[in-house]
């Protein structure tokens, strides 16, 4: 299992958590972690400087095989209608993407 890390705000809120938890990485950027977040298949690639990773975050689709890993289906939840259709889908083997999924969190 690679540790996840623990995203914390800067600033607490009533209407969210203090920290967010990802579970194990190596299957949330597969989009098969348990409570998979912002549903099951997708995952949150990239998201606000500010630090609070629901916060304008850029999302895919992850679709998985035993060779290959692909995002597609981009989006942004705050802007629904922005056209993504010019932007990938992106493959990556399989193996070399399982080993930089998990390198970050190795020996925590």
């Amino acid at each position: 299992m690679v540790c996840a890390p623990v995203i914390r705000r800067t600033a607490p809120t009533t209407s969210s958590p203090s920290q967010f938890r990802f579970g194990d990485l190596t299957k949330y950027y597969l989009g098969s972690e348990t409570q998979q977040w912002p549903q099951p298949g997708h995952a949150w690639l990239l998201g606000c400087d500010c630090g609070e990773v629901g916060c304008w975050p850029l999302t895919a689709q992850a679709t998985v095989t035993e060779q290959t890993v692909m995002w597609s289906d981009f989006g942004q939840p705050h802007r629904p209608n922005w056209n993504y259709d010019g932007f990938g889908p992106f493959t990556f083997d399989r193996v070399s993407y399982d080993e930089a999924v998990g390198e970050p969190s190795r020996g925590c």
